[in-house]
């Protein structure tokens, strides 16, 4: 039986014309992202034996193929992930750097505007428009905390809202790649086996996608459903099957968004800064950054309050009365109270706060407080450094060395006792949020304690270089007066090193019932309210022993000692066991962020380069080259027309037979 010459033309013609229609759909997807390039493959027919030779009958199509690298494909959305996270935690960190840098220059700025209204008070103490300037300047300051505060907690409240944003996305997402399994199988088993290309490129593409949200790896089964794994191994899709991802309100704080995932019904919680992508980003960022700056510019705020406040309490206003907060009470009581977080899965009933006691041990860090075992365990969350703090109603601070101060600055105070259960915890923030909540106190210029309450005047008769100030005075204190007293200093025996002292009223009588031995200096006395501080070795020596420094009130229209020790805290170093000045202390937070954003370009501008390659080596495989295609497309058609031509010589030859009967 002859080749059909014919049949041979109608084949090549089919197949010349699915190559021109596979390169015409090259083309037009040139654009199309996650298109992947298609090629038909051909085959040839069964050759006809025939007068002892095989003879060809002609080609067909076997299969339209996608040109896919799968390894390439898997470094793509390997570095994908990289590359987001990288992108979005530099982009968050360059926003928080320069509100940091912009936001907190003003801050610097108005704490120098503060101390130079200051100084003027030092200078005019009883000027009332000078006073109302410094408080006005005090106004300003605690305006720009206050606004430092409020930009930082938008931007927590913005991540959060993307967190949500991108749980969304990630769960249409896995709801597409479901619906695409199911009809990859379906158009598989309807075309008898062939490949549904372009449900196969939709599919790969939102993969892409998820990518950039979070780590991803898949897996394709035989039946061509393709299972994809998130973070660290948890199942998302499963053949058709999407598992549901949500987000929840955190605990102990409802503002830390966490995201989860739905499967078979059961809530498995996903840890945001493993999953990588995006989603690691915007937690890292908001776990370790944002917390940090609130953290720290809580503290500056601290530091300058309680230390104004403090002063205040020391010296006298215009009024003759002791001065009152400047500003926000540190320990008021709601404040003392949000600072400590109650998860919402306790059993228990204890309630606590956080009173701080020592601003200089405040470290600004984070802790987590759990009740285990019958007593209060403490976990600083940075270091894993562990507390514990004994039973409930009786809790315990760390104190090393045994001088009644919590070495962490605060106490934490049961004012609920409880009873607690095993297994309850809290968050503890000691820091975080006073910049936000302090407000100028004192409304009247004349609260202003410019004037201290007490002088010491050392004895013209003093020889020895040693140096008696007062470091605080209490009101309260039963035996508290506006006498004058004499604190006398005496070695005894001469050149033993041992001094004694005595405090005297004005007849000269001791009021401590005699001299009591002084301690190693520097070290403090306290009598009726007044705790005075001794630097040097106040050795008294014939003839002019004892040495007398005389504690006098000194309230008067020129006293300006309580403004004049506040001024010092200027240059004070008050924060984090005294390393720091107040606003040293905020500038170390700022050089912190500003070096964490520059790694994270660094690390940006490497990801970028890594995945652009990774990209182009994908591309190179399985991308549209016009050039190629339009090639392509002229092969095509001089093979479609050749094709017509073995039909057209078929007809004729039948034709001719034809005619010739």
């Amino acid at each position: 039986m002859p080749v059909d010459m014919y049949n041979l033309g109608v084949g090549g013609l089919m197949t010349a014309q699915q190559q021109l229609t596979t390169t015409s759909h090259n083309i037009a997807n040139v654009d199309t992202e996650g298109y992947t390039r298609q090629q038909v493959v051909q085959g040839t027919q069964g050759a006809l034996w025939e007068g002892g030779n095989y003879y060809g009958t002609g080609v067909y199509s076997q299969e339209v193929r996608r040109i896919y690298d799968q390894f390439a494909y898997n470094e793509v959305i390997y570095h994908q992930s990289r590359f987001s996270y990288s992108e979005t935690l530099a982009n968050r960190l360059q926003g928080l750097d320069d509100t940091m840098s912009k936001v907190g220059g003003n801050m610097l700025d108005s704490v120098a505007e503060f101390y130079d209204a200051l100084n003027s008070v030092v200078d005019q103490p009883t000027d009332v428009g000078i006073r109302q300037v410094m408080l006005d300047k005090a106004e300003a300051m605690v305006s720009v905390f206050n606004s430092l505060n409020s930009s930082i907690e938008s931007q927590y409240e913005a991540v959060n809202t993307d967190i949500e944003t991108v749980a969304s996305r990630m769960n249409e997402i896995a709801e597409q790649i479901a619906t695409l399994n199911r009809e990859i199988v379906t158009a598989s088993g309807n075309g008898n086996g062939a490949t549904p290309n372009d449900l196969l490129d939709r599919r790969d593409q939102l993969v892409n996608e998820l990518a950039e949200y979070t780590n991803v790896s898949t897996v394709e089964q035989a039946s061509g459903t393709m299972t994809v794994i998130i973070g660290n191994g948890q199942t998302l899709v499963a053949d058709n099957t999407a598992f549901g991802v949500d987000t929840i309100a955190g605990s102990p704080d409802v503002r830390d968004i966490e995201i989860v995932l739905t499967q078979s019904g059961n809530i498995v919680p996903l840890s945001g800064e493993k999953l990588g992508g995006q989603v690691a980003a915007l937690f890292e960022y908001r776990e370790q950054e944002l917390k940090l700056a609130l953290n720290e510019i809580g503290l500056s705020a601290i530091a300058l309050a309680d230390a104004f406040n403090s002063q205040q309490a020391q010296g006298l206003d215009l009024n003759e009365m002791y001065g009152n907060d400047m500003f926000t009470d540190i320990n008021e009581t709601s404040l003392a109270q949000q600072r400590v977080r109650t998860d919402t899965s306790n059993t228990g009933a204890a309630q606590l706060q956080v009173d701080i006691t020592e601003v200089s041990n405040l470290s600004g860090k984070d802790y987590e407080l759990a009740f285990e075992g019958g007593a209060y365990l403490l976990t600083e969350l940075d270091s894993g450094t562990q507390y514990n703090l004994g039973a409930p109603g009786a809790i315990t601070m760390p104190d090393a060395d045994g001088d009644g101060v919590s070495d962490l600055g605060f106490d934490l105070v049961d004012f609920v006792v409880g009873p607690p259960l095993d297994g309850d915890r809290w968050l503890v923030t000691p820091t975080r949020g006073f910049a936000g909540d302090m407000q100028v106190a004192l409304s009247d210029p004349k609260q202003i304690a410019a004037s201290s309450v007490f002088e010491v005047y050392p004895s013209d008769l003093n020889v020895s270089p040693a140096n008696v100030t007062i470091v605080d005075v209490d009101p309260s204190d039963p035996l508290f007066s506006n006498n004058d007293l004499d604190f006398t200093f005496i070695e005894n025996p001469a050149g033993s090193g041992t001094v004694f002292y005595d405090v005297l009223d004005s007849t000269g009588a001791s009021l401590i019932g005699g001299p009591a031995a002084l301690g190693p200096t520097p070290t403090q006395i306290s009598y009726g309210g007044i705790t005075l501080d001794v630097t040097g070795n106040p050795i008294g020596q014939a003839p002019n022993a004892p040495e007398v420094y005389s504690v006098q009130y000194a309230f008067g229209p020129g006293n300006n000692s309580n403004a004049v020790a506040m001024t010092a805290f200027q240059t004070a170093k008050l924060i984090k066991g005294d390393s720091l000045t107040i606003q040293g202390a905020y500038q170390s937070v700022v050089t912190q962020i500003g070096v964490h954003t520059e790694t994270a370009e660094i690390l940006h501008t490497t990801n970028r380069t890594t995945f652009d390659s990774a990209t182009a080596t994908y591309l190179a495989a399985g991308g549209v080259n016009l050039d190629e295609e339009a090639s392509n497309l002229l092969k095509f058609q001089q093979s479609y027309q050749a094709a017509a031509r073995i039909v057209t010589v078929a007809k004729e030859i039948t034709d001719t037979l034809l005619n010739s009967f």
